[in-house]
């Protein structure tokens, strides 16, 4: 079978970061090859630029047409799409919304209407070839209707569709550009499990049916691992292995890179046994029945999970799972529609963030979200402001204590720091506030290795020292249950496993809610 695409030594920076690095890779025709990898590992960037919204520093992108071969690299995206005909959708719908079903995939067909020619005079004149063209762009919408189940709502506005018909509406307006490649970015994401099987489905006969290369990121590994004749995993913007699922699923560098590595260096411990003694079995903080959704996605189905007061307590689990939505419901920043979240007895469900905060609870979010203009100790100035900065001398000595990097670079703007830098710079913030209870999002996403040892160091002294009730979310499975007391498993936007740090460290389900979808 032939090669469909080649992409040789692609790399990609912006200003000082290396997104793609040196990434060589092919995907052939009438297969589905995903591209895989951990939360920035580079997978869009890869779409951006096969697609033309990128162009790459370094590297080739060739597109094996027949006869006819395009250098990807050198066309803008209007042209790639036209005449490389690579179809592609994006992680966020964008569907016309006020437009009809039907409407939608007429619009996919504008640009081959309009190079037959005289169209636009043919149009207004009623002609018999124009009307000949408009029954046939209609057919072919009519056929992707019946082939993605919309017949019946070919009438209706985009906007009122379910999510997952939403989804597969977009593939259909993608195949209605007649493409050779496929490119598909997280279609299952917010999909329920049968929503998920139609989409398996639905990729299947576009593989099997229609003849055309499928290139594939989805961060549901029960779609990726039933579907995929080839996955390509990347890290930190580098190829670490590809294969069919089954190599992929058990290769070494794949579980280092989804789960974390099991390294032998000691960790400091998690609470010390006074802490532990002073709060028997008290409460930090209860979730019960917990429904979270952004307009129409489920995003939360239904979480329970509870932290005592002194614990270090990690929710892990694969990307797109739900743990950052979980973390911003606790802070207000997302409301939920059902279920309760109870603070030390207090119903906090539906209170507004700047409440949450003065109640002692503080958060070190994904991204780090640092004030890049401004200096270190502006960032903890800024940190301390719901204390009037009265014990700001004090708190800021231990958080120089915990991170002397940020001592040595005070007065450095957090821009200028480097990726971990400005995590420690993050926790630092969060830690001003005096929190009762300190939210992590994802605090080794993206920093060197030596730096992701100090930053959980780091965590385990801010539990021991400064009796912080920590919640983690963490990617970094081994790293994150070894230093907790308990953990949740989350797959799918609800928990399906719980226990201490080292019975899930021990369970091979672990390992398949990252690698193969799901715990079983």
């Amino acid at each position: 079978m032939s090669n469909l695409l080649a992409v040789n030594h692609l790399t990609m920076r912006f200003g000082g970061l290396t997104a793609i690095d040196d990434v060589s890779f092919s995907a052939r025709n009438k297969e589905i090859t995903a591209i895989i990898g951990p939360n920035g590992a580079g997978k869009t960037t890869v779409f951006n630029c096969l697609t033309g919204f990128y162009k790459p520093n370094v590297g080739e992108l060739l597109l094996h047409d027949g006869s006819l071969t395009h250098r990807l690299e050198r066309l803008e995206d209007f042209v790639v799409a036209q005449k490389a005909r690579v179809a592609r959708t994006f992680q966020n719908i964008r569907l016309f919304p006020a437009m009809s079903v039907l409407e939608n995939l007429l619009v996919a067909q504008h640009n081959r209407l309009m190079l037959a020619s005289g169209w636009t005079i043919k149009g207004l004149l009623g002609l018999h070839s124009y009307i000949n063209q408009e029954t046939q762009a209609i057919g072919l919408a009519k056929y992707w209707l019946d082939k993605t189940n919309l017949m019946m709502r070919a009438n209706d506005n985009a906007s009122d569709l379910p999510y997952g018909d939403q989804r597969r509406l977009e593939i259909a307006r993608a195949m209605c550009t007649d493409p050779r490649m496929l490119c598909l970015d997280e279609p299952a994401a917010g999909m329920n499990p049968k929503e998920s099987a139609e989409l398996n489905s639905l990729l299947q006969f576009i593989r099997d049916e229609h003849k055309i290369g499928v290139l594939l990121i989805e961060h549901d590994m029960s779609v990726v691992m039933e579907i995929s004749d080839h996955i390509i995993v990347l890290d930190y913007g580098r190829k670490i292995a590809e294969g069919s699922p089954e190599q992929v699923r058990n290769d070494p560098a794949v579980i280092k890179a989804y789960l974390g590595e099991d390294e032998d260096e000691e960790l400091p411990p998690k609470v010390d046994a006074d802490l532990q003694g002073r709060y028997p079995m008290a409460e930090m903080l209860s979730i019960t029945g917990l429904e979270t959704f952004y307009g129409k996605i489920q995003a939360l189905r239904g979480v329970d999970l509870h932290i005592n007061k002194g614990e270090i307590v990690t929710l892990i689990g694969a990307n797109g799972a739900g743990k950052s939505t979980l973390l911003m419901s606790i802070c207000g920043r997302v409301q939920a529609r059902s279920g309760a979240i109870v603070l030390e007895g207090v119903n906090i469900t539906k209170a507004p963030t700047h409440e949450i905060i003065q109640m002692g609870v503080s958060q070190s979010p994904e991204g780090r979200r640092i004030f890049p203009r401004m200096t270190v100790l502006e960032n903890l100035q800024l940190g301390a402001t719901t204390h009037q900065m009265a014990y700001f001398d004090e708190d800021v000595a231990k958080v120089f204590d915990l991170f002397p990097r940020l001592d040595e670079r005070k007065n450095q703007r957090g821009g200028t720091l480097s990726g971990g830098e400005q995590q420690m710079l993050a926790i630092g913030r969060a830690l001003m506030s005096r929190p009762k209870l300190l939210l992590m999002d994802e605090p080794s996403l993206g920093i060197a290795p030596i730096l992701v040892r100090q930053i959980f160091q780091a965590i385990g002294r801010i539990s021991k020292e400064e009796h912080v009730t920590i919640f983690l979310v963490e990617q970094n499975a081994f790293h994150a249950l070894r230093l907790a007391d308990r953990g949740y498993v989350m797959v799918n936007g609800a928990v399906s496993m719980t226990g201490s740090g080292a019975e899930l460290l021990a369970r091979p389900e672990v390992r398949a809610a990252y690698l193969e979808g799901g715990a079983h």
